[in-house]
C-alpha cells in the first residue's frame, strides 16, 4: 500500500475497530459509516486492478485464490464481499494488534526506567526486549487458546483440551 494511503487506512481501521466495541455514539456511528464507504471503494478498485494486472502482494493472492462454494462444491473465486471482509479483518487486527503491542511496550518501560535505561545503554538487547515484552504484555492476551490433538514432551502426554463451558 502507498504510504500516501496511511492516514485514511488508519481511518478506515479506527472506524471499523469502534464499530466493533459497541460503545460508538449514534454521531459516531454516521461518522464511522462515513468513513467506511471510501474503504469499500478503495479495495473494491484495487481488487479489480489486482485481477487485471496481478502482482507479488496479497491482494492478488486474495483475488486469485479458488474456494470450494459450500452449496455447490464447484471451486469460484472470492466474492467482493468476500474479499472485502477478509481484508477488512486484516487492516483491523493488524493496526489494533500492533498499536496495542507498542503501546504496551513503551508504557512497561516506563513503569520500569531501569529497564529502559539498560536499553538505553545497550541497544543491542532491544530486539531481546522486545520479544520479552510481547511475552508479557501480548496485545492478544485476553483469546481463549484451545490445544488441539495428542502429543508427548518429554515425559508428560498432553491430549486435546475441551473449550470452557460458559454457564448463564
Amino acid at each position: 500500500m502507498p504510504r500516501t494511503d496511511l492516514r485514511d487506512f488508519k481511518r478506515w481501521s479506527d472506524a471499523f475497530a469502534r464499530r466493533l466495541s459497541q460503545m460508538a455514539t449514534p454521531a459516531e456511528q454516521i461518522e464511522d459509516a462515513e468513513n467506511i464507504v471510501p474503504f469499500h471503494h478503495y479495495f473494491a478498485n484495487m481488487c479489480e486492478t489486482r485481477r487485471e494486472n496481478p502482482r507479488d502482494d496479497m491482494i492478488t493472492d486474495l483475488v486469485t485464490t479458488k474456494i470450494a462454494d459450500p452449496d455447490t462444491g464447484v471451486r469460484r473465486p472470492l466474492d467482493m464481499e468476500e474479499l472485502q471482509s477478509l481484508l477488512q479483518q486484516l487492516m483491523v487486527a493488524g493496526n489494533e494488534t500492533t498499536t496495542s503491542a507498542i503501546t504496551g511496550e513503551m508504557l512497561s518501560l516506563l513503569k520500569n526506567p531501569e529497564q529502559l535505561k539498560e536499553l538505553q545503554d545497550r541497544p543491542k538487547q532491544i530486539a531481546n526486549a522486545i520479544e520479552e515484552i510481547l511475552r508479557m504484555e501480548s496485545p492478544s492476551a485476553g483469546m481463549w487458546r484451545v490445544a488441539c490433538g495428542v502429543w508427548q514432551k518429554k515425559t508428560t502426554r498432553f491430549t486435546m483440551c475441551k473449550s470452557p463451558k460458559v454457564h448463564s
